[in-house]
């Protein structure tokens, strides 16, 4: 709120925030989409075989969604909650009659679907309008994205290469799929930030405090 009149400062921190945010998430959905199948029946069961491809794309409007929360304040701060109530509606204008419609004619993965597809019809009016209001722009966004969509993407990759399905548990399968997805996307991460040139962002913020912590 204070720099909320300062686009220069208010840019700034939104960038900062937003690069943390593209990073939990495309980490998170991507990654959850990847392990579905172990993940679902370790936690819930054999009986829920039949729910992974549901789960697939709910990890991935999970991803969508947590793009959009974290707008919310930064529509308060500028005095757009109107706007931001007015986006919501007409999403759930489109949405409503969309899953009526898909739920009539499809099965529960196609709702998934469509549900993840409107989501992303969202995210990118979202994000227009905060191009239109703010000193954020296209090239803000895509340059906080880039680097960790494609570092969840080779992790995605990886792990399904690497994946082994002659474990005799999910549970044994999931914890090495976990652990390679955990060494190898900070790793790419932290790659494609060298090569970027190390610019400032949250990679560069979390090796400072840690290099400091340490």
């Amino acid at each position: 709120s204070k720099i909320a009149h300062d686009g220069a400062e208010l840019r700034k921190a939104f960038c900062g925030v937003f690069n943390y945010i593209a990073i939990l998430c495309a980490s998170v959905s991507i990654g959850m989409f990847v392990v579905a199948e172990d993940l679902v029946i370790t936690l819930l069961g054999d009986q829920w075989y039949s729910a992974i491809p549901f789960f697939k794309w709910l990890a991935l409007y999970g991803g969508l969604e947590g793009l959009i929360i974290t707008t919310a304040s930064f529509f308060v701060v500028l005095n757009k909650q109107k706007l931001m109530a007015y986006l919501g509606l007409l999403q759930i204008s489109i949405l409503v009659p969309v899953l009526i419609a898909v739920g009539h004619w499809f099965d529960v993965e196609t709702i998934a679907m469509a549900r993840t597809f409107v989501m992303i019809f969202y995210v990118v009016l979202v994000y227009v309008f905060i191009f239109r209001i703010s000193s954020v722009a296209l090239s803000d966004v895509l340059t906080a994205i880039w680097r960790p969509l494609i570092a969840a993407l080779i992790m995605a990759w990886t792990v399904s290469y690497l994946h082994n399905p002659t474990y005799e548990t999910h549970y044994a399968s999931l914890a090495q799929d976990v652990t390679i997805g955990l060494i190898v996307f900070p790793t790419v991460l932290l790659t494609l930030w060298f090569i970027a040139g190390r610019p400032d962002g949250a990679e560069k913020t979390t090796l400072k405090v840690g290099w400091e912590q340490a």
